[in-house]
C-alpha cells in the first residue's frame, strides 16, 4: 500500500509540473499571438507592449533559478519600467544604471521588482506631478550599494519606524500589510547575505523616497 501511495503521490507531481509549464507556454503565445494582430492590424503600440510583457514574463517564468545575477535583476527591472512608461505616458520617466563590476553579484531572484512596484502602487500613483523612478547598482569599496529613488508621495517618519520594526519582527508579515513587496524583500535579502546586509529609507512626505541596500561582497 506504501508504494501505491507513493507512485500516486509521484504522478501527482508529475501532473502538477507539467500543468505549471503549461501556464507560461499558453501565455506566451497568446501575447505572441496579439503582438502578431497588432503588427497586421497597424496597431505599433500594442505590439511594443505585447512584446515587452512577453519578454518579462519568460525571463521571470522560466529562469529555473533561486538567485539570479544583479545585471540579470536590472534588466528585469528595465521592461518592467518600459512597460510602465508606456502606461503612464509622458507623466513618466525612469532611469536604471548597473556598474559592471556590480553585474556578477548573485541574490534572490525577483528582489529588486517588488521595490520598483511599491514605488508605482504606493509612490507614484498618489502623486499629481510628473513621476520618475531612479535605480542604480554601484561599487562601494568591498560593498554594492542598490538605490531605487523615487519622486513619489513619501512616508511619515512613523510609517517607517513601523517598515523596520516588520523587517526585524519574526513573525510573519500580514496580507494586509500596505509594504509587503518592500518588507518581504528586506527580509529575504537579510536571510540571503546574513546580518552584514543593511538596508536604509531615507523619505519625505510629497517629496519622494529612496531604498539604499549595502550588500557585502565575498572576498
Amino acid at each position: 500500500r506504501e508504494v501505491l501511495e507513493s507512485q500516486l503521490q509521484l504522478s501527482h507531481m508529475r501532473l502538477k509540473m507539467l500543468q505549471e509549464q503549461v501556464k507560461p507556454h499558453f501565455l506566451f503565445n497568446c501575447l505572441n499571438m496579439i503582438s502578431k494582430l497588432a503588427f497586421i492590424e497597424g496597431a505599433p503600440r500594442c505590439q511594443k507592449a505585447a512584446d515587452l510583457i512577453a519578454r518579462y514574463m519568460r525571463e521571470v517564468l522560466e529562469r529555473g533559478e533561486d538567485t539570479s545575477t544583479l545585471e540579470q535583476e536590472f534588466s528585469c527591472l528595465r521592461d518592467y519600467c518600459r512597460i510602465q512608461e508606456m502606461r503612464f505616458g509622458e507623466h513618466f520617466s525612469f532611469f536604471v544604471y548597473c556598474q559592471e563590476s556590480c553585474r556578477p553579484l548573485r541574490l534572490p531572484s525577483m528582489c529588486l521588482q517588488p521595490l520598483v512596484e511599491n514605488a508605482f502602487i504606493h509612490g507614484l500613483n498618489k502623486c499629481a506631478r510628473k513621476g520618475w523612478i531612479h535605480c542604480s547598482a554601484v561599487q562601494e569599496q568591498d560593498c554594492v550599494l542598490i538605490r531605487v529613488e523615487d519622486n513619489g508621495a513619501g512616508l511619515t517618519p512613523e510609517r517607517i519606524q513601523w517598515i523596520y520594526q516588520q523587517i526585524e519582527s519574526s513573525q510573519p508579515t500580514g496580507s494586509d500589510c500596505q509594504h509587503i513587496g518592500l518588507i518581504g524583500t528586506a527580509k529575504r535579502l537579510k536571510y540571503f547575505f546574513g546580518p552584514a546586509l543593511s538596508l536604509h529609507l531615507e523619505s519625505t512626505p510629497q517629496v519622494g523616497t529612496a531604498v539604499t541596500l549595502r550588500i557585502p561582497q565575498p572576498h
